[in-house]
């Protein structure tokens, strides 16, 4: 049996676009893997969700822009007019291949190949990156059909348009190897890899996916709060006895120990240490464990130890240069909320209070919390919070499990102004003293059932003039196309962005619009994939719309 072409794959994604019905969804998807040879199905399942080499390729758009251009060879109008006739930006790739009269040299793409060439770039790191990663791309490139060259650039970007997601995935590889949708969810939550659990599904079946542990130095996904507009709408919603603990404005961590070893892990499950020796410092003083892993968040503190918003720790995150300076000038503070993980022993499915009891036997700098009896006492340590510098509360029901990745029922995070993650997908050239800007910004929400963007709103405001410039330069690397006065550009840039409230919007296709937004700031910790849902905004909409309860009679 010949390995599968990559073209093959490109054309199911054509058919998965096309098709809304999840369980015809799910019958192509079936009927797809069960075609493949075993050790496909793990690259496979990788490059359909657009995750190339299932890691960071930390490739630039102006990298790929000029590896384009170099095999169409096309000037500035026919690229002008493909992204703007475009759907998206692979569907502008496939126009130009098409525009230039590019077909296969002859030479077939594999699956496995294609992988294995991400992989290889997803590696190429120090000095000279840039171009040993352009000749990478221009050697996969050469030989791709216009079909291939759409999927391959939209691998690069993360861009996907189907309806097809990981717990889809899930459950095509439970009908494909007969097994329980159950373990193979637990199991994702665990790797928090969907190529290894497919490998490992393949290889060992149930038995496999029933050994697989917490690693240390693997980091999982982190559980996620829903919204709640005030204490009271938690006290509504939450029957059960809860904690309330303070809402910091930084970036989450997760903490990796073993012995002297001490590793960091940002929300995106990136490697953050070198950014943060001052915090792994500290932590080697907090009578942890031998072995943990634990869930807390980084806030940048003035030199009284008052919180500073999250833009002044970004002027650290990521940096590996000049970290002494860094230090002093940005002095940083880790506290801890969750254990997950000690001395050899899982601890996700344990009660939230039994993990903070664990915590609280440590010396760490453990988050603000009480457990409220009663609305007053959560109102006050609500206005509490907000005293002393943080953005608001965080609800957590005290019998609940830790869920990797889940945003699910058990937490709620309560800020003093409601705000969404949203991704920049255009922005126009300002007037008038910003006329050197790109200043207005097109803010877009993910539909969480086909992963499609829909924009929601526009704003200019809440950015300083260098703030505008930086931005400029940022959304220029992105820019993908444009239209007279606006650039559009790959959906990259998270903003944590600020309204009054949500209005019905015949004007967007989503059907919503938020009403005096502002940018609060660029949330660079953040991936696309992180940001709010279009169904979030459909639940504040309709939250803002329930009539207010009139004071109980005294």
């Amino acid at each position: 049996m010949t390995d599968t072409p990559f073209l093959k794959l490109a054309h199911l994604c054509e058919r998965l676009a096309q098709t809304r019905k999840r369980k015809e969804l799910s019958e192509t998807l079936v009927n797809f893997l069960k075609e493949l040879k075993i050790e496909e199905i793990p690259p496979a399942v990788n490059l359909m969700l657009a995750k190339a080499a299932g890691e960071p390729l930390e490739i630039k758009m102006a990298t790929l822009l000029e590896v384009v251009q170099e095999m169409v060879r096309a000037d500035a109008e026919t690229f002008r007019a493909a992204f703007a006739s475009a759907s998206d930006f692979g569907d502008a790739i496939k126009i130009l291949w098409e525009k230039g009269g590019l077909v296969s040299s002859g030479e077939k793409l594999t699956i496995k190949e294609v992988f294995a060439a991400f992989q290889e770039m997803a590696e190429i790191s120090g000095p000279g990156a840039r171009e040993k990663k352009k000749a990478k791309l221009l050697q996969l490139f050469r030989p791709a059909t216009p079909l291939e060259a759409k999927y391959l650039a939209k691998n690069i970007v993360g861009e996907r348009r189907h309806g097809v997601d990981e717990g889809m995935i899930l459950e095509a590889l439970a009908r494909v190897f007969r097994l329980d949708i159950g373990l193979l969810r637990r199991a994702y939550l665990l790797a928090a890899d969907i190529g290894e659990v497919a490998k490992i599904a393949l290889t060992e079946g149930a038995p496999g996916l029933r050994n697989l542990r917490m690693q240390l130095f693997r980091p999982l996904k982190p559980m996620l709060a829903q919204m709640a507009p005030d204490v009271d709408r938690v006290f509504d919603l939450l029957k059960v006895p809860f904690a309330l603990e303070f809402k910091l404005d930084g970036a989450r961590i997760q903490v990796h120990k073993q012995g002297p070893v001490c590793r960091l892990f940002s929300r995106s499950l990136t490697d953050v240490t070198a950014s943060l020796p001052d915090i792994v410092e500290d932590l080697r003083s907090g009578a942890l464990p031998e072995e943990a892993i634990l869930d807390g968040e980084v806030i940048a503190i003035t030199r009284e130890g008052r919180p500073l918003p999250f833009q002044t720790l970004g002027r650290r995150l990521g940096r590996v240069h000049r970290i002494e300076q860094l230090i002093k000038a940005v002095p940083a503070k880790l506290f801890v909320f969750d254990i997950l993980y000690a001395d050899g022993k899982p601890l996700i499915d344990l009660p939230y209070r039994e993990r903070w009891q664990v915590l609280e036997n440590t010396r760490l700098s453990l988050v603000p919390r009480i457990i409220p009896q009663n609305r007053q006492e959560g109102k006050a340590f609500f206005d509490k919070a907000i005293a002393e510098g943080f953005e608001g509360l965080v609800a957590k029901v005290l019998s609940s499990p830790y869920m990797p990745g889940a945003r699910g029922k058990a937490w709620f995070k309560i800020k003093k102004v409601i705000s969404l993650d949203l991704v920049i997908i255009a922005a126009d050239w300002g007037y008038g003293r910003r006329r050197n800007w790109l200043s207005n910004y097109h803010l877009a929400a993910r539909d969480e059932r086909t992963g499609e963007l829909f924009q929601v709103g526009k704003t200019y405001k809440g950015f300083t003039d260098q703030e505008f410039a930086e931005m400029t330069r940022k959304l220029l690397d992105l820019k993908i196309g444009e239209r007279p006065g606006t650039v559009l550009v790959e959906p990259r840039l998270v903003v944590e962005v600020l309204f009054s409230d949500i209005q019905k919007s015949p004007r967007y296709r989503g059907g919503y619009a938020l009403r005096f937004a502002r940018i609060a700031q660029l949330r660079e910790d953040k991936n696309p994939s992180e940001i709010d849902s279009l169904q979030t905004i459909a639940r504040l909409y309709r939250e803002q719309q329930r009539p207010a309860q009139p004071p109980p009679l005294s």
